[in-house]
C-alpha cells in the first residue's frame, strides 16, 4: 500500500465519522456535505435520492430524542476517484413513548459507493442492511 493509498483510506474513514457525527448532532449542512448531489440511499422499506439531508434529519429529530452512531469495521477499495466498500455500525436510538424511554440499537452493515469530488470523498450510494435490532428500557441521564 502506497502513502497515497493510506491518505485516501484515511480520508474515507473521516467521511464515515463525519456522517455519524453530523447525523447525531442533527447538523443538516454537515450531513448534506457527505453526499453527491445525485446520491441514492436505501434500506429496509425506503429509498431516498438527491436531497437526502432534510428528510433524514427531520425524521430522526421527530422520532428520537437522540441517536449515537458508532462506526466499527470498515473496508473500502479505491480505484481512482471512486471507491466501494462496507462499513459496520451500531446505531443507538433513544425514544420516548408515553413517558417510557427506551433504546433501540440497530446493527447495520452499510454498502457504500463513493466518489471523490473537489478533493473530498462523498457518498454516491449508500445501502444499509439492518442485521438485527435490540430494544431495552433506559433511565434518565443524571
Amino acid at each position: 500500500m502506497t502513502q497515497q493509498d493510506l491518505i485516501e483510506q484515511f480520508a474515507i474513514e473521516q467521511l464515515l465519522y463525519k456522517y455519524a457525527m453530523t447525523v447525531d448532532n442533527r447538523d443538516l449542512e454537515g450531513y448534506a456535505s457527505c453526499f453527491t448531489a445525485d446520491v441514492v440511499i436505501s434500506g429496509p422499506g425506503f429509498e431516498l435520492s438527491g436531497d437526502v439531508a432534510s428528510p433524514t434529519i427531520n425524521m430522526l429529530a421527530s422520532t428520537y430524542e437522540s441517536t449515537m452512531h458508532n462506526v466499527h469495521n470498515h473496508r473500502h477499495q479505491i480505484s481512482g476517484d471512486r471507491a466501494t466498500g462496507t462499513t459496520y455500525c451500531v446505531a443507538s436510538h433513544i425514544q420516548n413513548q408515553g413517558g417510557e424511554r427506551s433504546k433501540m440499537d440497530m446493527y447495520i452493515r452499510y454498502h457504500d459507493e463513493l466518489v471523490k469530488q473537489n478533493n473530498e470523498w462523498r457518498f454516491s450510494k449508500r445501502r444499509l442492511d439492518v442485521i438485527c435490532t435490540t430494544t431495552v428500557p433506559v433511565n434518565p441521564a443524571g
